[in-house]
């Protein structure tokens, strides 16, 4: 995935957090190879963090940094800083613009998605998640059933080198 659909899907991913009131910790890995962990709390972002970036100063970074990797830990629990802590509000101000631009992102996709649905034929595909990342890829048909055949299982012995018959 790149770095840019990462960073759709992150903020997509974090927009329905927030709707669904979800609490927990949303980790995230940044493309210069930095974490940062936000906290959420009943659909509030209350805190924010990471190792040199703390509070807005993180949220802001969050937003402006190439995303390489994130994962949601529902109910997680994260021994966040004082320093951390964020108002919502302010968080929200700071990310609106990317949850906005993700969201007309989402919507092109579907748009294309539903266009090209109708020229190509439907290709089955399956959802996994791998390492905290949703991964779609075509399914795999599943191999014939060949019939059992019986095998000629005769054990061959042997006694100091020589084959013994039965």
């Amino acid at each position: 995935m790149q770095a840019g659909s990462q960073r759709h899907a992150l903020f997509l991913e974090l927009g329905s957090l927030l709707q669904d009131k979800s609490t927990g910790i949303v980790f995230v890995t940044t493309g210069n190879k930095r974490s940062l962990c936000l906290g959420l709390a009943d659909g509030y972002i209350i805190y924010c963090g990471g190792a040199r970036s703390h509070g807005l100063e993180a949220v802001q970074q969050l937003v402006e940094v190439p995303i390489a990797s994130y994962a949601f830990t529902r109910d997680g629990d994260y021994p966040f800083r004082p320093r951390d802590e964020v108002v919502h509000v302010q968080a929200l101000q700071r990310l609106q613009a990317t949850l906005d631009q993700a969201a007309e992102v989402a919507a092109e996709n579907d748009a294309t998605t539903g266009a090209d649905a109708d020229s190509h034929p439907s290709i089955e595909v399956t959802t996994r998640v791998y390492r905290g990342q949703v991964i779609s890829e075509p399914a795999r048909p599943e191999p014939p059933q060949q019939p059992a055949t019986p095998r000629k299982s005769r054990t061959v012995r042997y006694y100091r080198g020589q084959r013994i018959e039965d």
